[in-house]
């Protein structure tokens, strides 16, 4: 990503943006939460920390996919990538997260 700054004509101060990344804060609370669901355990009971350390997995997987096809994929076929369109088709019976990791990697 990369880093914008918006300057003002009117002598007041500028604004730099800068891109922060949530694959890494998505990758702490997930084992934050499977460590805690880990020591928590107890047979037969799903615990809560047990699927938000999930959810947390597979964010921080779709937000890896959707960061770095930016630096892979061509601007101008940004959008049928994250479509899943023309030649980024997904295998039949393969789910659409999977299908951009496979893209990506190859």
């Amino acid at each position: 990503m990369p880093v914008i700054y918006e300057g003002r004509t009117d002598g007041s101060n500028g604004v730099r943006y800068v891109h922060i990344s949530l694959v890494r804060f998505y990758l702490d609370q997930a084992h934050e939460n499977a460590l805690s669901a880990k020591l928590e355990h107890q047979d037969g009971i799903v615990l809560s920390t047990s699927i938000v350390g999930i959810l947390f997995s597979a964010m921080s997987i779709e937000a890896f996919v959707n960061e770095i096809c930016e630096d892979i994929i061509h601007a101008d076929e940004i959008n049928d990538f994250i479509h899943l369109r023309k030649k980024y088709k997904k295998i039949n019976g393969e789910s659409s997260v999977g299908a951009k990791v496979r893209i990506l990697l190859a």
